[in-house]
Order: C-alpha cells, then structure tokens, then sequence
C-alpha cells in the first residue's frame, strides 16, 4: 500500500483489508475495512451519490441503505 497507515490521499486504494477468523462456516469471507475520517466521508458521499443515481434509475437501494447505515454508526 502506501506511505503509511493513515497517508494523505494519493490516487492510491484507501481500503486496508483483513479476512474475518470467525466460526461461522460462511461460503464468502467477510472482510473489514478500517478508515479514517476523511475516508468514512468520502465513502458516505460516494454512496449517497449511488444512491441517487438507483432512485433516477428507478432500481432498489436497500443494500446501498445498509452500508450507509452502517458506516455512519462508527
């Protein structure tokens, strides 16, 4: 990645990602992400910009409703 941990934006991905160790026996890997605030807001703008981009569309947005949801509540 990267400069470090918590570099200043460079066109590089902000996504710092670790596979879960959990006991569930899922058949995809659940993933997280750690960001920073200046990240989280680009996230939550750039979902709310899909979001309204599904609307015009006319298509459903329950999943891009969640990870909003999600996100914000950190």
């Amino acid at each position: 990645m990267g400069a470090g941990k918590n570099a200043p934006l460079s066109g590089e991905p902000i996504v710092r990602m670790m596979e879960s160790k959990g006991v569930c026996d899922m058949k995809k890997p659940r993933y997280y992400i750690t960001l920073n605030s200046e990240e989280t807001r680009l996230v939550l703008r750039s979902l709310i910009r899909m979001k309204n981009r599904l609307i015009q569309e006319g298509r459903y947005t329950d999943c891009v409703d969640e990870l909003i949801a999600k996100i914000a509540a950190k």
